[in-house]
């Protein structure tokens, strides 16, 4: 299973994938430039609604499929059955640890960790067939994916006193890399 991560800088779309004990490392140890530490910074000076440009410097993450690309054009290869939620905003890190332990505790949850602003918790979690098998056309991995993240949420919101950011269920979904030493996996 394979994590894709995209970089666009000065209009060039870069593309890199990793498996997922090497995603975990980079999410627990933070490079010498701290660009997670700097956007965290960065992001209590902005205001509502305006964008904070150290974003761009984080890579975006696309945990439900590995993505290649042909001809500028990023296409999927094999889908991962990962479902990513989102909780938040959260007020700080007693929070945080709440969402995180309750999170951990679902016998279906894959990984658990601080999102890149500091104020939310991804929660990763895998869906497959019920014969253990995944969808292999995008179209057919499209359904998959819509459908398991409606039940990724209908099983995790009674389960947390926070809300899940309810977002488009599709396969480029994405979140920054993050920085967070005490992830679980």
């Amino acid at each position: 299973m394979k994590i894709t991560q995209l970089r666009e800088k000065d209009g060039n779309l870069t593309l890199s994938t990793t498996d997922l004990d090497t995603f975990l490392q980079k999410i627990k140890t933070e490079t010498k430039t701290q660009p997670v530490s700097t956007f965290r910074q960065q992001l209590r000076y902005c205001l509502p609604g305006k964008r904070c440009n150290e974003a761009d410097r984080l890579p975006k993450v696309l945990p439900a499929a590995e993505f290649r690309k042909t001809n500028g054009v990023c296409q999927m290869t094999p889908y991962n059955g990962i479902v990513e939620l989102t909780v938040g905003p959260l007020s700080g890190k007693s929070e945080i640890a709440l969402v995180k332990r309750l999170a951990w505790e679902q016998p279906q949850t894959r990984l658990v960790f601080t999102g890149s602003s500091g104020r939310t918790v991804k929660i990763w979690t895998t869906f497959t067939r019920p014969n253990n098998s995944l969808p292999g056309k995008r179209e057919e991995a499209e359904v998959f994916h819509a459908h398991a993240y409606r039940l990724a949420v209908k099983c995790y919101q009674p389960q947390l006193p926070f809300d899940i950011l309810l977002k488009e269920p599709k396969l480029e979904q994405y979140s920054r890399l993050s920085f967070d030493p005490e992830a679980m996996y």
